[in-house]
C-alpha cells in the first residue's frame, strides 16, 4: 500500500516522469489533465491514456499524444504491477532506475501487448529466477475455443452426406 504525503507524490512524479520516462511532453500533457503526483498517475485507466493531449508548439491546438508515448505509460503501469506482483513493491520511488525499468521493457516476455503480468514469485530474466508464467498467457475458455477454430474452411470436406463421414473420420 503507498503511504505518500502529497510533496513525496509530486516529488515520486517528477522523479518517474523526468528520469526514468524521460519525455518532456509526457509529463507536460499528464500536467495539463491535472495529473501532478504519483498516486493520480497510476488510477489512469485506458481510456484516459489514449485521450490525452498536449498543445502544439504555438499553443494553439490540442495534438494528441503520440502511440509511443502513450504506451510509454502503460508499459510504466505494467512494470507497477510486475514489481507489486513479485513482492518488490516501490516503496522509495526516488530510487526507480531507467535501467531496471528498461530492462523490464525490452525483456521478450513482456514485449508483447496484452500478456498478463505474472502473480507469482520471480524476477526478471538475468538476475537470477525467472518467473513461470510470463510467456504464458492467460485465456479465457472462449478464447481459447477461438483460438483453437481452423479458420479455412476449405480444409475441411462437407460431412453433409453420410457416405462422405466414414472416409473422413478414417483420414
Amino acid at each position: 500500500m503507498i503511504r505518500l504525503t502529497r510533496s513525496q507524490g509530486i516529488a515520486a512524479f517528477d522523479h518517474i516522469m523526468d528520469e526514468v520516462l524521460g519525455r518532456p511532453i509526457l509529463k507536460t500533457a499528464l500536467e495539463s489533465e491535472g495529473i501532478q503526483d504519483i498516486c493520480a498517475l497510476l488510477t489512469l485507466d485506458e481510456e484516459t491514456i489514449d485521450a490525452l493531449s498536449h498543445s502544439d508548439e504555438e499553443g494553439t491546438t490540442s495534438v494528441p499524444l503520440s502511440r509511443g508515448d502513450r504506451n510509454l505509460i502503460k508499459v510504466f503501469l505494467g512494470y507497477y504491477r510486475y514489481r507489486a506482483a513479485t513482492g518488490n513493491p516501490m516503496e522509495d520511488w526516488l530510487s526507480v532506475e531507467v535501467e531496471d525499468f528498461n530492462e523490464f521493457r525490452l525483456n521478450p516476455d513482456f514485449i508483447r501487448v496484452g500478456i498478463p503480468v505474472p502473480t507469482g514469485s520471480g524476477t526478471l530474466p538475468g538476475s537470477g529466477v525467472t518467473p513461470s508464467a510470463a510467456g504464458a498467457p492467460t485465456y479465457s475458455p472462449a478464447e481459447s475455443f477461438r483460438r483453437g477454430i481452423k479458420r479455412d474452411p476449405s480444409l475441411f470436406p462437407e460431412l453433409k452426406d453420410e457416405r462422405h463421414n466414414d472416409a473422413w473420420h478414417r483420414s
